[in-house]
């Protein structure tokens, strides 16, 4: 029996002619065509930017990608000092934008301020207050931050009449629920009528930074 017109040669090759030539390949089964970086479905891809190009390592990612947040950080201070009553908790007065955001909107409550923070997450919050000089023989000075009226962070105890400065903040990064109040309080006790804050910044400031949901 006679063989087959197309049955190849031992030695052949796949390039569609010659003696009892065979099908060349497909270029999706072969190098024949190097099909590379001519779109989304070729066979190989180089590294680098260009849009068929698989991401070197050094780049930029669209920002619905890697989301990118800006303006989340605001901090207030107070100008001019204060009157703190004896042994009475007092929200402190900060009528002083230094940086804002728009995810903190300030808001007066009673003779203070209090802050709304507008977004949900993870936030960082820190305050310091520096105090007059104490009355003759010292006492205590104290300083807060609250969240809905419950404190969150705070510091304080036995001053002597020097100047002193109290400072707090949330370093463990609380989560909140979006519109909560924070607000910065003081006190002192002295067994006089009245101490005062330093006015200034930065003696005298919050700031509340958003970090991450």
């Amino acid at each position: 029996m006679a063989l087959e017109a197309n049955v190849p040669l031992l030695n052949h090759d796949h390039s569609g002619s010659g003696t009892r030539a065979t099908n060349q390949l497909l270029a999706l089964n072969t190098h024949g065509s190097p099909d590379t970086d001519n779109g989304s479905t070729s066979l190989h891809h180089t590294l680098g930017p260009g849009s068929y190009q698989a991401a070197s390592g050094a780049h930029l990612h669209a920002g619905q990608y890697i989301p990118v947040e800006f303006n989340t950080f605001a901090r207030y201070w107070a100008p001019a000092s204060q009157s703190i009553p004896n042994t009475a908790d007092t929200v402190v007065w900060f009528p002083n934008a230094n940086s804002t955001s728009s995810l903190v909107v300030p808001f007066a409550t009673g003779a203070g301020t209090g802050f709304n923070l507008r977004r949900a997450g993870i936030w960082n919050i820190s305050t310091t207050v520096r105090y007059h000089v104490l009355a003759s023989g010292g006492g205590e000075t104290y300083i807060a931050i609250n969240s809905g009226g419950v404190a969150i962070a705070a510091n304080g105890g036995a001053s002597s009449n020097a100047v002193n400065t109290r400072s707090c903040s949330t370093t463990d990064f609380i989560g909140f629920n979006a519109n909560v109040t924070i607000t910065s309080w003081v006190a002192q006790i002295t067994g006089t009528v009245a101490g005062a804050t330093t006015g200034g910044f930065p003696w005298t400031y919050i700031s509340l930074n958003w970090l991450h949901d």
